[in-house]
C-alpha cells in the first residue's frame, strides 16, 4: 500500500515548492547573479527589493517585514543558509528549477532562433 497521496501532499506545500511570480524572480535573478556561489542576506533583499519596484509593488512600510517572509519561504526548498557566516546558496532543487526556466527560455526565444525563423520566412516571400 502506498502511503504517499500526491495531491494531499501539493495541497499542502504547492505554494512552497512552486513559487509565485515575484518569489520566482528572486531566484531567477539570483541565479544568474550568483550561480552556486554563496551570497550574503542583504544582497537578496536588494534583488527583493528591485524586483518588487519593478513589478510595481513597492511598499517601504513593510519592506522588511515581506522581505524576512520571502528569504523564510525561499529556505524551505529553494536557498541553504550558513548559519556561521550567514550567507546563502541555491539547494539542488533551486538549482534545477532555475537552470530548468533559463534553459526553456533561451530555446524558445533564442534571437538566433527568431533570426533563422524571419530569414526564412523573408526568403519564402523574395
Amino acid at each position: 500500500m502506498n502511503s504517499f497521496d500526491l495531491y494531499k501532499e501539493a495541497r499542502d506545500h504547492y505554494d512552497l515548492i512552486v513559487p509565485d511570480k515575484p518569489e520566482g524572480l528572486i531566484l531567477l535573478t539570483l541565479f544568474e547573479k550568483f550561480g552556486q556561489k554563496e551570497f550574503s542576506e542583504e544582497k537578496i533583499n536588494e534583488i527583493i527589493d528591485r524586483v518588487y519596484r519593478d513589478l510595481g509593488r513597492q511598499n517601504q512600510r513593510n519592506a522588511y517585514d515581506r522581505n524576512n517572509a520571502i528569504i523564510l519561504k525561499l529556505q524551505e526548498f529553494f536557498l541553504w543558509r550558513n548559519e556561521l557566516n550567514r550567507s546563502y546558496r541555491f539547494k539542488a532543487y533551486g538549482e534545477e528549477f532555475c537552470q530548468k526556466i533559463k534553459q526553456c527560455l533561451k530555446n524558445h526565444y533564442s534571437p538566433a532562433e527568431i533570426k533563422r525563423l524571419f530569414d526564412s520566412l523573408y526568403y519564402e516571400l523574395i
